[in-house]
């Protein structure tokens, strides 16, 4: 893969990008709470999208890392939220957005619908502590259970390391023998007070983390507009984060089968 910076010309083309791709765009802490490394991002899906008047290519992103650790929804013990309300949401689409993008890059970053849907396999009384799942729109958000399983095919592909930055962040980020985290998906989990997440060896987890935990990562996803002005990085493939490890703990593992408006 080349190393290449997209000129700022307006006539120049666009560095072609495909599914499967690593580039970089915006900043994020990665070793400490005052550096500012390049973010780079894992092409899921390449689509179209119009830029004013023109069509242009459109990338569906997610960080490569964990980029920190913290809780999908901070409340009291066993109290519920769903995507829309949960705090995880409101702090992606605010505060992180400001601090890793420019003015100039968030104008890139698209208003993206996504569908919110239940845990695919609930407890029966699930309903009673939820309120019903909306739609929303988002800047950038988590994967969705459909999403993890549809983007990534295998679970070795799901895994993720966790950046030096998130394992030192607050309580930490947990990380098995391998350095290996846990990531939060959107879904509720199998009970009103967990969300769903991906384990430490890349399965989906229906049951899911409790909302309050800080030690599972995100991983921002979010489409973007792949133009001329936007200052894309392809990267040569690196080593991931050197992070320590320890045995991931596991209650259950199981594979899937089956707004408001922040812009």
């Amino acid at each position: 893969m080349s190393d290449a910076r997209l000129s700022n010309s307006p006539d120049a083309g666009v560095i072609p990008v495909r599914a499967g791709d690593i580039i970089t765009f915006g900043t994020y802490p990665y070793r400490g709470e005052k550096d500012r490394t390049p973010i780079e991002w894992l092409v899921l899906d390449v689509t179209e999208d119009f830029f004013g008047e023109r069509r242009v290519p459109a990338a569906l992103l997610i960080s490569r890392y964990g980029l920190i650790a913290r809780t999908y929804h901070t409340c009291g013990f066993n109290e519920a939220t769903i995507w829309e309300y949960s705090h995880l949401r409101k702090w992606l689409n605010s505060a992180f957005i400001r601090k890793a993008f420019t003015g100039r890059e968030r104008q890139l970053i698209l208003p993206t619908l996504l569908k919110n849907e239940g845990n695919p396999e609930p407890e029966p009384w699930i309903q009673d502590g939820l309120p019903p799942e909306r739609d929303t729109w988002d800047r950038v958000f988590c994967l969705s259970l459909a999403e993890a399983e549809r983007y990534f095919a295998t679970d070795s592909q799901r895994v993720c390391r966790p950046t030096p930055y998130a394992v030192g962040h607050g309580y930490g980020a947990f990380t098995d023998y391998a350095g290996n985290c846990f990531w939060w998906l959107r879904n509720p989990g199998d009970l009103p007070w967990f969300a769903a997440c991906v384990q430490t060896n890349g399965s989906l987890y229906l049951l899911g983390y409790r909302l309050w935990l800080e030690d599972a990562t995100v991983r921002p996803a979010m489409r973007t507009m792949l133009t001329p002005e936007s200052g894309y990085c392809q990267w040569q493939d690196s080593s991931p984060p050197q992070t320590p490890g320890k045995r991931a703990w596991s209650r259950r593992s199981a594979r899937f089968r089956r707004g408001r408006r922040f812009f």
